[in-house]
């Protein structure tokens, strides 16, 4: 699936994964943080949304999902991740190593794309 399909008030809004870089849930409420420095705002369970999206997207902790293809930079010493659009966030401990290995993936995928 190349999008989400949302309902957001009384519409139903088209979503590009793509350009999902990730989906932070707070008070109630899940935000979409979008390539082009918009937000979307969404209300349902973040796991409900974790289980429409591709393998591309990893849970870093128990409020944030980032799309791994917009991983700029990962701090291994303090267990942190900085996206694209400068945005940076805690991972846990226990998906640190979930991430690490998306993440290795992702970037052999790459090279192999190059070849």
């Amino acid at each position: 699936m190349e999008y989400l399909l949302v309902k957001i008030k009384s519409s139903i809004r088209k979503i590009i994964i793509a350009k999902i870089v990730c989906i932070v849930y707070k008070d109630g409420q899940n935000t979409f943080h979008m390539t082009n420095g918009g937000r979307i705002f969404y209300c349902s369970s973040l796991k409900k949304l974790e289980n429409q999206l591709p393998d591309s997207f990893i849970r870093i902790d128990r409020n944030v999902v980032i799309n791994i293809k917009c991983v700029s930079e990962i701090h291994r010493n303090n267990k942190k991740v900085t996206l694209n659009n400068d945005e940076t966030f805690d991972v846990s401990r226990r998906n640190k190593p979930l991430l690490l290995k998306a993440f290795n993936k992702y970037l052999e995928d790459l090279n192999n794309e190059v070849d």
